[in-house]
């Protein structure tokens, strides 16, 4: 078994061959010749499929997503190529105001940002009395939905801080 032979698939920059994402694991797709690559040997095709996932080709749910031009997506969500593509991962954090009763700070997240509801009011209170800064979220984002949160943060009277989290993880 020569693995060698398939480096072609996961060489950097070719991102002709991507993975598409299926119930029974990884299937292997060459988007310029519009066909599957079917391979006999199930040991050689799972080391195949993990040096492509380490090389990070595209992976896509399904068929119809890379047909309707949807952008690919790594295991943790994050677009593959991330410079490539509109939608990205941010950290959401906030920068609590000195200016501002933290009880109102508080409050005014709670209603603006529904992933901390979880959070008690108390619990809030001792993380904003002991950071000046919380990290609260991750999300993928475009430029839209940036300028929504930002928005929506200032309307809520917070100090809403959006970070690019160029997370580059191995499989």
């Amino acid at each position: 078994m020569d693995i060698d032979k398939y480096s072609y698939l996961w060489e950097q920059g070719n991102y002709d061959n991507v993975l598409i994402k299926g119930n029974l694991g990884y299937t292997i797709f060459n988007k310029v010749k519009n066909s599957f690559l079917i391979m006999e040997n199930e040991v050689l095709s799972k080391q195949v499929i993990d040096r492509m996932l380490q090389n990070g080709n595209p992976i896509y749910e399904s068929i119809t997503d890379l047909k309707d031009n949807c952008n690919p997506i790594n295991i943790i969500g994050q677009p593959s190529k991330a410079e490539d593509f509109p939608i990205k991962r941010y950290k959401l954090s906030i920068q609590w105001s000195k200016n501002s009763s933290l009880i109102t700070q508080v409050k005014n997240l709670k209603d603006a940002f529904s992933i901390v509801k979880d959070k008690s009011n108390q619990e809030l209170l001792e993380i904003a009395r002991k950071y000046e800064k919380w990290h609260f979220d991750t999300l993928y984002l475009d430029k839209g939905k940036m300028d929504e949160i930002l928005y929506l943060g200032k309307e809520s009277g917070l100090d809403i801080i959006l970070e690019y989290d160029d997370l580059k993880e191995i499989f």
